[in-house]
């Protein structure tokens, strides 16, 4: 119910603050607060931590070959620090991305999604989908690009769902043309 006095808010605001001070619209997005996903994430992480689950890393490569093993809590952190990486709420980062809100009724989220408004900026979308019942973030899936070893790229689409898995699909491009794909999911969902 926040949520959606929150969003029906939203446009008044927005007259309010474009009659007011004539502060640029880079300004305003840099003034404004963005979702906190890392602090949400680091939050599930250590709730995690206190519960006796298992930690299961199923790993697929293109070609077919799969792999599931069960791994430690501390190399699932490692994991998700790709996605900590992503950080886009420090404040000299908030004037280079554009918020969006909306309610997206057909999967019943609020979603806020960021991209950025410089083509080379290596975290290319953020979209965090949020429960309006309750402002509890269902799921965080994050785009990241950029460099890797040599002349090759590196993308990586990251989803870190609360109570259940982490997933990043990670693509290697090589200047050769030749590309390397993978998935690794990390699954702790409760059997209850």
């Amino acid at each position: 119910m926040k949520i959606k006095a929150c969003l029906l808010a939203l446009p008044i605001l927005a007259v309010l603050a474009s009659c007011g001070n004539g502060d640029s619209p880079k300004k305003e997005q840099a003034d404004k607060a963005f979702f906190p996903v890392n602090a949400q994430v680091l939050s599930e992480l250590k709730q995690l931590d206190s519960m006796p689950l298992a930690v299961f890393h199923y790993h697929q490569e293109r070609d077919g070959r799969k792999d599931t093993t069960i791994v430690t809590k501390e190399q699932l952190r490692v994991a998700v620090k790709e996605l900590l990486d992503a950080d886009i709420t420090g404040i000299d980062l908030r004037s280079k991305y554009t918020e969006s809100v909306y309610m997206d009724q057909s999967i019943g989220t609020v979603t806020m999604s960021y991209v950025p408004n410089d083509k080379d900026l290596p975290v290319r979308k953020v979209d965090v989908y949020l429960d309006p019942s309750n402002d509890r973030m269902k799921q965080v899936y994050v785009e990241t690009s950029g460099p890797g070893k040599g002349d090759s790229s590196i993308s990586r689409k990251m989803l870190f769902a609360p109570g259940r898995y982490f997933q990043v699909s990670t693509m290697i491009s090589s200047g050769d043309t030749s590309n390397r794909w993978f998935q690794d999911k990390f699954s702790w969902e409760s059997p209850n």
